[in-house]
């Protein structure tokens, strides 16, 4: 009776450990996604303020 206890106790610890590695998993495609979102908002801010910079350069050629 204690042996059916005990590896009853092992397969709940077994799922317990693999659903922690898959939440770990997730939080670590999360952080990637935010990286990833982080840098293509600093590209886009870049595009933006270059694109600022060349238009105001064009008005004050013509101006």
């Amino acid at each position: 009776m204690i042996d059916i206890f005990s590896k009853l106790i092992d397969k709940f610890l077994k799922v317990i450990d693999t659903f922690s590695k898959l939440i770990d998993n997730i939080l670590k495609l999360i952080d990637k996604f935010v990286e990833l979102t982080d840098k293509a908002l600093n590209r886009q801010a870049f595009a933006t303020a270059n694109a600022d910079c060349i238009g105001n350069r064009t008005i004050e050629t013509f101006t």
